[in-house]
């Protein structure tokens, strides 16, 4: 069993491995004008819902209409952006797509250069793929595995991303610890980007 902490105070004991969505849907049974949140903190650090716990934390929630909700929501509206730009144009390339103080982008390498008249597109690619609820999936690997994936794959923003990443841990940590370095990677359906998160749901 695992205790937590909530936002009142108040401390409960779940199973081991309860995750962050099953706790906050347990906290919010009985308030009824909650809105769902989006994300969390553990132990004041923010994570997705679906993250399982297995050691005593406390677990506050994150709402959309929180400053960190909404820079939650924008960064993951830039996945969204990216797998609608690749369903259209699945030569791009892709580099960096962060939040940001007014909204989202993405940066794309492809010889098609976007107008306004693709705007309509994308936004419509965009909509589609949100209809579909697809999840976010978290998954660690290793920083050397994920490199050759990029590199096998042509992503070759994202492989530099990853050795210069690596590069950190191993200044940082080390030779033999690096090797043992992991990057953290979200899946939404056919898409997977290089990324740290959190992200919503879906």
């Amino acid at each position: 069993m695992v205790n937590i902490r909530l936002p009142d105070g108040q401390a409960k004991q779940y199973p081991d491995g309860v995750t962050v969505a099953e706790v906050l849907a347990d906290i919010q049974s009985g308030a009824q004008a909650a809105a769902a949140p989006i994300a969390a903190k553990v132990d004041g650090v923010p994570c997705d819902m679906s993250r399982a716990l297995h050691t005593d934390c406390t677990v506050e929630p994150i709402s959309a209409d929180s400053e960190l909700g909404l820079e939650i929501l924008r960064h993951s509206a830039a996945h969204v952006l990216a797998h609608a730009v690749l369903r259209l144009w699945p030569e791009a390339k892709l580099a960096i797509g962060p939040a940001t103080s007014d909204g989202f982008y993405y940066d794309f390498d492809l010889e098609h250069r976007f107008t306004d008249e693709d705007l309509p597109r994308i936004e419509a690619e965009m909509a589609k793929l949100a209809a579909e609820r697809i999840p976010f999936e978290r998954a660690e690997v290793l920083a050397d595995d994920a490199r050759r994936r990029a590199e096998a794959a042509g992503d070759t923003y994202k492989a530099e991303l990853i050795r210069q990443i690596h590069e950190t841990y191993r200044l940082e940590l080390g030779d033999e610890a690096a090797k043992h370095a992991l990057v953290s990677t979200y899946r939404s359906g056919d898409f997977i980007d290089l990324c740290r998160g959190p992200h919503v749901p879906d």
